[in-house]
């Protein structure tokens, strides 16, 4: 090996090194990309669909579609804003009283000694429910996260071609084609995820609004679309959302707080075996194992940023994997190919 062959590959080797340790640092921002990648992936979509409807070229029905969202969410916070306001902080209030009431049952009941490893209750309720109405510490940062993912997504669904040339670009020109197959693939099955996903949040929603009416609880519109929002994130989602809906039913008696627990119990089967797998008739399914193991990992790489992108990255890296590696290199055919795309 000449002297300037050995040199070059350990000034890669070092580059490769720099690469993935600039990567580490970054990886909360480029999480936030990936959701940005995501955004561009369904706006894409909900264009074309547009454009069939509106029989207008591209890209006049995505900006049509943005118009609109946007409209659509300046109207909602001056709409609905103060009343959103109100109701995270009668849902923060409610809460704490609730964390209170469930300290004196404990006491009553003579089980105090359950809560003897958690010094203070008070702390211990505000800090939860920061994390779900949103502190204002949070917030800033909830905030910085949505404008990154919403200017990477909106720029990247308005000039998609720009960026898929300038990363194929950095591959070889004899594994382009097969990178830009493998890209189209995962955007396809990102986009069927979304699908499922969409369905079952919306279905989670109704049923927790319908459920929480009937049995009284209040801010059951609140509740619902926390719950539905939650949804996103399957398996740990809906169990974060039953907190507070159990504790609000508590303030109530405990025998509304187990019918409570059995409303989102029964919800939380109707959605494992009935509303999903129809969802996945179309959409894309992955192994409740690679699911687990996504969302423990980036939730402990990542934070909850890393927890809420867990399942749509896990999709797009088996697809990526079986385009380029399974069937690329290997020449195999996965069994299940008709649920993933490419």
């Amino acid at each position: 090996m000449s002297d300037a062959n050995y040199v070059r590959r350990i000034l890669l080797t070092i580059a490769l090194i720099a690469l993935a340790l600039a990567a580490w640092r970054l990886a909360g921002l480029l999480m936030l990309v990936f959701g940005g990648l995501l955004l561009a992936v369904v706006l894409r979509r909900l264009a074309l669909l547009l454009g069939r409807l509106v029989r207008l070229p591209q890209p006049w029905p995505l900006y049509l579609l943005i118009a609109v969202l946007i409209g659509l969410i300046g109207g909602g916070l001056w709409m609905f804003g103060g009343q959103i306001t109100g109701q995270a902080q009668a849902l923060q209030d409610t809460i704490g009283k609730a964390m209170s009431n469930f300290e004196d049952v404990l006491s009553e009941r003579g089980m105090s000694g359950i809560l003897s490893g958690v010094e203070d209750m008070d702390w211990m309720a505000s800090g939860m429910v920061s994390r779900l109405t949103g502190a204002a510490s949070l917030a800033v940062e909830a905030l910085y996260s949505v404008l990154v993912i919403a200017f990477v997504g909106l720029y990247v669904a308005v000039h998609p071609r720009v960026y898929q040339r300038g990363l194929l670009l950095l591959l070889p020109a004899s594994r382009q084609t097969q990178a830009e197959r493998a890209l189209a693939a995962t955007g396809e099955a990102l986009w069927s995820w979304m699908v499922g996903q969409a369905i079952a949040m919306a279905l989670v929603g109704v049923l927790t609004w319908g459920a929480l009416m009937v049995l009284g609880i209040p801010m059951a519109g609140t509740l619902a679309i926390l719950a539905a929002l939650l949804e996103f994130v399957p398996i740990v989602g809906p169990l974060i959302a039953a907190v507070p809906a159990l504790l609000i039913a508590l303030t109530q008696g405990i025998d509304t707080m187990l019918w409570v627990a059995l409303a989102y119990l029964v919800i939380q089967s109707a959605e494992s075996y009935i509303i999903t797998p129809l969802a996945e008739r179309w959409a894309v399914a992955l192994p409740p194992g690679v699911a687990i193991v996504a969302i423990t990992a980036f939730f402990s790489l990542f934070g909850f940023v890393g927890m809420l992108f867990a399942m749509p990255f896990a999709v797009a890296v088996t697809v990526m994997l079986r385009v380029l590696y399974v069937r690329e290199a290997l020449g195999n055919t996965p069994s299940d190919d008709s649920k993933m795309p490419g």
